[in-house]
């Protein structure tokens, strides 16, 4: 859905550039986002990257941020009874793929975190979501990203979060 409390907590902000694209008839931009990109339903995979790629890009180097916060949303998901989109898994991964790899080029540090997840099978998509972004970025084999993604997922406890990811950057020779 629309960023509306992203778009409402910076709008006066000149500093910050809000961008959000939503699926446009259930969730009509309530406040103004630095850019709203509505879209119509049942958007696929091909025309939600190409509007992303459209647009980001200009963004990132116009803009020129100091940081990107990312919310990567699976209520893009085609099962989603709530997003009113059609995305694939493959078509999140691509998505998520394209924002991380534009930030790298250009060397903008990233922060991401997931969103959404109105469907039977979340607590297998969303897991698949972390994996993909964990393969693109870390280059972590996919099944190992599967089960990490899927103890992170089940994981609130910060003690436990924290030996997760610990374990995790072991694992990638991350310091």
């Amino acid at each position: 859905h629309q960023g509306n409390g992203t778009a409402a907590i910076f709008r006066d902000d000149p500093a910050v550039f809000t961008f959000s694209m939503h699926q446009e008839n259930n969730y009509p931009a309530k406040e103004r986002s630095t850019l709203d990109v509505g879209l119509e339903d049942r958007t696929g995979d091909a025309e939600y990257l190409d509007r992303l790629n459209a647009h980001l890009p200009a963004i990132l180097d116009d803009f020129r941020p100091d940081l990107v916060l990312y919310v990567a949303g699976v209520d893009v998901f085609a099962e989603d009874v709530l997003g009113g989109l059609a995305l694939t898994l493959e078509g999140i991964g691509e998505r998520d793929r394209c924002v991380v790899g534009h930030c790298a080029r250009r060397g903008i540090p990233l922060a991401a975190t997931l969103a959404g997840a109105a469907f039977e099978n979340a607590g297998v998509v969303v897991p698949h979501a972390i994996a993909q972004a964990l393969g693109g970025v870390l280059g972590v084999h996919h099944g190992l990203g599967v089960a990490l993604g899927t103890r992170l997922s089940l994981r609130f406890n910060r003690e436990a979060c924290t030996a997760e990811y610990a374990q995790l950057a072991r694992f990638c020779n991350l310091k």
